[in-house]
């Protein structure tokens, strides 16, 4: 399915049709996850303030059910807003930050519990025999520490997941599209498959 990140699957899965789009009567569902997913769901200044803006935004309330809140323009325009104005900033600009700074306890709540949901929904739409989040590779501590931020948030919202973040060397340019376009290259996606119906049992 094509998306952007967790809350794109959470709105796809509302939309109810799966089921007529995937005529496979037993399976399993995985969700890629990479540490950029985190500022698409909260909406970090580079993604809410430019090319995401208009992506789901969600919000989760004091008993942790999921709401939608609209996109991020209309949900919370103040914030989106004043995330426009620090991205037009000289100081934004020169030092590359992008905010917030730091994502918090919340803000890994709310993408284990939006992954949660979409297995729900899943599992409701399709005959699942799974529903697991692959944390993907990661190139730095920063990274690092928020994929182990979301680990942490799955592992108590109950959300199985696999730790593929040591699967191979990131910093050998075969795992990559080029020396500066860190996307996975042919060979790393061919090396995640094989772990994955391993560890998924599949067989071949």
């Amino acid at each position: 399915m094509s998306g952007y990140g967790p809350a794109h699957l959470l709105a796809l899965t509302r939309l109810g049709r799966l089921s007529a789009e995937i005529p496979e009567q037993d399976g399993s569902a995985v969700f890629f996850l990479i540490p950029a997913h985190v500022g698409r769901v909260v909406g970090s200044s580079k993604v809410s303030a430019g090319w995401g803006r208009h992506f789901p935004y969600y919000e989760m309330t004091d008993h942790g059910a999921v709401v939608t809140g609209g996109d991020f323009v209309h949900g919370r325009p103040l914030i989106t807003l004043a995330y426009y104005f620090w991205t037009k900033s000289n100081l934004a600009a020169y030092f590359g930050v992008d905010l917030p700074l730091r994502y918090t306890p919340h803000d890994y709540r709310l993408t284990a519990t939006i992954l949660k949901e979409s297995g729900r929904r899943l599992a409701q739409q399709l005959r699942l025999r799974r529903f697991a989040v692959i944390l993907g590779q990661v190139h730095d501590e920063a990274q690092r520490r928020v994929i182990e931020g979301v680990r942490d948030a799955l592992v108590r919202e109950g959300v199985a997941h696999l730790d593929y973040t040591r699967l191979f060397d990131t910093r050998d340019p075969r795992y990559r599209l080029s020396e500066l376009d860190y996307h996975n290259s042919a060979e790393a996606n061919r090396t995640i498959a094989m772990r994955l119906v391993k560890d998924l049992g599949v067989p071949r």
